[in-house]
């Protein structure tokens, strides 16, 4: 739950679990090419799921004139993944969620169809891809699991941020787990993977952080 600088880190390896819930969401998803690899569950919720969101957002961004046309049809960009950016998948893939409705008109336009680039096996995967229509359900499964962990890892990256707060909200996680609307076979997994990390930070010393916050 802290920073990644050359302190926190040392003084993490002996004593505080470090990017808990960011590490949590990459093992949810299984790391893209060229990231750092940790044990990924991404079978759990179809492993395939971000590599295909990845083909569509290299697609629109890497290419000049994707993007050109891209951008008549909406005035949002996609996000790209980043390093630095903690649960870069869920942002990714929000935006890449909200952007659906825009680009399949795209991808069946007269402008996209004239282009060269339609007929190449990446502008052909492009195309099946937008209109794969278990992907954008799986999708929206792992966005639901997600979600509340991204909430959390705003929250304490926020100024005034206290642990008893980040108690509370950690705990929610566990409750909007119980309340999934999930396959059992997929979701006992992830509910398994987040009783270890909630396992690692509850402490007698931050319930009572949480018993004091005046709210609680």
């Amino acid at each position: 739950m802290t920073d990644n600088a050359s302190n926190c880190r040392g003084m993490g390896e002996s004593r505080l679990p470090l990017h808990c819930l960011d590490s949590m969401c990459r093992t949810l998803t299984g790391p893209p090419p060229g990231f750092h690899r940790a044990p990924a569950l991404g079978l759990i919720l179809k492993s395939d799921i971000l590599m295909r969101a990845l083909a569509v957002v290299d697609f629109v961004t890497r290419k000049r004139r994707m993007t050109a046309l891209f951008r008549t049809f909406n005035r949002l960009d996609l996000k790209k993944p980043a390093r630095t950016r903690f649960a870069y998948q869920f942002i990714m893939l929000e935006r890449l969620h909200k952007l659906k409705g825009e680009l399949r008109p795209m991808a069946t336009s007269a402008e996209f169809t004239a282009m060269d680039l339609s007929t190449t096996p990446e502008g052909l995967a492009f195309h099946e891809i937008l209109f794969m229509q278990p992907f954008w359900v799986d999708m929206q499964q792992l966005m639901d699991v997600m979600r509340p962990i991204y909430s959390v890892l705003r929250l304490v990256d926020r100024e005034g941020c206290t642990m008893g707060l980040i108690h509370e909200f950690m705990d929610r996680i566990g409750e909007s787990l119980q309340r999934s609307e999930l396959d059992p076979a997929r979701l006992e997994p992830i509910k398994r993977l987040w009783q270890r990390r909630w396992d690692k930070f509850h402490r007698p010393i931050h319930s009572v952080a949480h018993i004091l916050h005046p709210p609680f």
